[in-house]
C-alpha cells in the first residue's frame, strides 16, 4: 500500500480517476491523505477511487470519486470534505453504528434535492436520519426478496401467486451481473436510467427475451412493494417504473428438426455414456443415463421441460379403463402446469418401457420423490438445463474454461496437484455439425410434433398433447401419510384414471391416437438407425 500525505486538490482527484481507468497494478492500494480535513483519505484500488474517513481503528467509506455508476458517487471536493467532518465527529463520539443510517439519509436527501435543482447538505441529513432509519432504507434486493416471499406463500392470493418455475426465472433475472449495482442501491434512489442501463446491457449480452424480462419483472416487483410494503417507501414517489419499456420483440421460433435428426442426436448422445466428449481434459463420461432418459421422455411426450420432468413416480399408473392393454397414464398436478390445471397424458407401453430402460441405468432410479431425479442432487428432479446441456455439449457450445470460484484455495491441494501431469486436452468438435444435424432445442420438438400430426391429418392431436388448458383442476399431489397406506397405488390409479376420463376437456381418446402415432414414428426411426449402424459395424469388421 502506497500512502501520500498532503492537502488534496481537484487535480489530485483527476489523477486518481485516471489511475482507475487502467487499474492499479497487482491489486496495490494507493492512498492520498487530505491535510486539510482530519481523517479524510482518497483511496485508489483496481478501478475504484473511494473517499474514506478514518479514526483510530474505525473507518467508513463515505463516497466515490469514480466510477460514476456508484450510488454514492460525488464529484464536488468541498461536499466530500463537509461530509467527512460530520462522519469523523460521529466516529470520535463512538457513534460508529449510526454512520451507515446517516449516510443512507444523507444520500437520500441529496438525491431528493438534486431533483429540485438544489445541493444536499450534510447538516440537513442529520436532522432526517431518524426518518431514514425508520424507513430501513430498502434496496431493490430487499424489494425482490419481500415480493417473492409473499408471492410464493401457501396462502397467497391467486392473482399474485407464482409457481416455483416463475420464482426461479425471476431470481435468475435479478441475479444477472448487469443488475448488481442496482440491486444494492436504495430503492428510492433508483431511476428509470438505472434500469434502462441494465436492460440494454442484458440485451447486448443475452438478447431480447432476457432484456424484456428485466423490464417486466422490475415493474412487477416495484408495483407489488408499493402496494403491499409501505416500509419500502415507494408510496411516497411517482411510479417512474411504469414508463419502462423494451424496444425489442422476440422473433417466433421456426426451427423444426426432423424426426431423423432428433433420433440421430439421441443415438449420438448414447455413444458418450461411457466416454468423455471431445475437447475435455478429464475422463468423465459425457452423458449420464438419467439425463438421457429424461431427454428421451421430453422427445416422446413433447411436454414443456420443467413440467414434464417434474413427474412424480407414483403418478405413472396403468389405465384402468383399458386393463391389460399396456397403456399407462402420466398425471401432473395443477400446480406444475402453465395453465394451472391438472393434466393427464396417455403413454403407450412401448414408449414407457423404452424410457424406463434408460431410467433404470441411473444410480438414482429408485428415488421415491421424482420419476427423473437429478443424478447430482437426488432430492430434486433433473432440470431443463440438465437435458439441454446434452445437446449443448454435443455441439461443443459449453464453456471450455469455467468461471473461477470465490472459495478460498487450499494451498496443500494445489501443491499436491503440481506433482501430477495435467491431462492432455483433445480436439474440441461440433458433433452435431459433423453428423449433419441442425441445431435444435426442447421447444422445437413441439413444432415438429405439430407438423407431423398435420401430415397425418390429425392436427387436433398435437393440440391435445401440448395444450394444458383443461377444465378439471383435480389435485394430484398427495401427503406423505397417504403414500404410506397399503392401498395407495390402487387409489392413485383410480384417481388419475378418473381425472383422465371424467373431464371432457382431457380428450383422452384423441391424445392416445396422437401419442401412438408420434411415439411409434420416433421409436421406429430409432430402430431403423440402430440397425443400419449395426450393419455398417459388421461390414467394417
Amino acid at each position: 500500500m502506497s500512502v501520500k500525505s498532503s492537502p488534496i486538490t481537484q487535480s489530485d482527484v483527476s489523477a486518481a480517476i485516471r489511475m482507475t481507468k487502467t487499474g492499479t497494478p497487482d491489486g496495490k492500494i494507493f492512498v492520498r491523505t487530505d491535510g486539510a480535513t482530519r481523517g479524510l483519505m482518497l483511496r485508489v484500488q483496481a478501478k475504484k477511487a473511494a473517499w474514506v474517513v478514518k479514526y483510530k481503528n474505525d473507518s467508513a467509506t463515505i463516497a466515490y470519486a469514480y466510477p460514476e455508476s456508484e450510488p454514492r458517487y460525488m464529484s464536488a471536493l468541498s461536499k466530500v470534505q463537509e461530509l467527512a467532518r460530520v462522519v469523523r465527529t460521529m466516529l470520535e463520539n463512538g457513534d460508529k453504528d449510526q454512520v451507515g443510517p446517516y449516510l443512507t439519509s444523507y444520500y437520500l436527501e441529496r438525491q431528493t434535492d438534486k431533483s429540485k435543482n438544489k445541493i444536499g447538505s450534510a447538516k440537513n441529513a442529520l436532522a432526517t436520519m431518524k426518518a431514514a432509519v425508520a424507513l430501513d432504507a430498502w434496496t431493490l434486493s430487499d424489494c425482490v426478496d419481500a415480493a417473492i416471499k409473499m408471492k410464493t406463500a401457501p396462502d397467497a392470493k391467486k392473482k399474485i401467486k407464482i409457481k416455483p418455475s416463475g420464482e426461479k426465472d425471476m431470481r435468475t433475472t435479478f441475479k444477472r451481473p448487469a443488475f448488481k449495482a442496482a440491486m444494492s442501491k436504495p430503492v428510492l434512489h433508483l431511476s428509470i436510467k438505472d434500469i434502462e442501463a441494465v436492460r440494454d446491457t442484458v440485451y447486448r449480452e443475452s438478447g431480447p427475451s432476457p432484456a424484456i424480462k428485466v423490464v417486466t419483472y422490475t415493474r412487477s416487483i416495484l408495483n407489488f412493494c408499493r402496494m403491499y410494503h409501505s416500509k419500502s417507501g415507494l408510496q411516497t414517489i411517482d411510479r417512474w417504473w411504469e414508463m419502462l419499456d423494451a424496444p425489442y420483440e422476440v422473433a417466433a421460433r421456426d426451427r423444426q428438426p426432423s424426426i431423423q435428426e432428433v433420433v440421430r442426436t439421441m443415438i449420438l448422445a448414447e455413444e458418450y455414456l461411457d466416454k468423455p466428449l471431445p475437447g475435455r481434459a478429464f475422463a468423465t463420461n459425457g452423458v449420464r443415463p438419467g439425463s438421457l432418459a429424461a431427454l428421451w421422455w421430453i422427445v416422446l411426450t413433447c411436454q414443456r421441460v420443467d413440467a414434464g420432468l417434474s413427474l412424480l413416480p407414483y403418478n405413472v399408473v396403468e389405465d384402468e379403463e383399458r386393463p391389460g392393454s399396456g397403456w399407462l397414464l402420466a398425471g401432473w398436478d395443477a400446480a406444475d402446469q402453465k395453465g394451472g390445471k391438472s393434466f393427464v397424458l396417455p403413454v403407450p407401453e412401448r414408449a414407457w418401457q423404452f424410457v424406463e430402460g434408460w431410467r433404470q441405468k441411473s444410480q438414482t432410479a429408485s428415488s421415491s420423490e421424482w420419476a427423473f431425479p437429478s443424478e447430482v442432487k437426488p432430492n430434486v428432479h433433473i432440470s431443463a438445463s440438465g437435458t439441454y446441456r446434452i445437446i449443448y455439449r454435443l455441439a461443443g457450445r459449453d464453456k471450455l474454461v469455467q468461471a473461477k470460484s470465490n472459495k478460498k484455495i487450499d494451498r496443500s491441494v494445489v501443491e499436491a496437484k503440481r506433482k501430477w501431469t495435467a491431462p492432455t486436452r483433445t480436439e474440441r468438435r461440433n458433433l452435431l455439425d459433423e453428423a449433419g444435424i441442425r441445431w435444435w432445442s426442447h421447444h422445437d420438438l413441439r413444432n415438429t410434433l405439430t407438423s407431423y400430426m398435420s401430415q397425418k391429418r390429425m392436427p387436433g392431436g398435437a393440440s391435445a398433447i401440448l395444450a394444458h388448458e383443461v377444465k378439471d383442476d383435480t389435485r394430484l399431489r398427495v401427503s406423505q401419510s397417504d403414500r404410506q397406506r397399503l392401498d395407495f397405488q390402487r387409489e392413485r390409479a383410480a384417481k388419475i384414471t378418473q381425472t383422465a376420463y371424467g373431464a371432457e376437456s382431457q380428450f383422452i381418446e384423441l391424445k392416445s391416437l396422437a401419442m401412438e402415432a408420434w411415439t411409434t414414428a420416433v421409436l421406429d426411426e430409432y430402430d431403423r438407425q440402430k440397425q443400419k449402424a449395426n450393419v455398417h459395424l459388421i461390414a467394417a469388421e
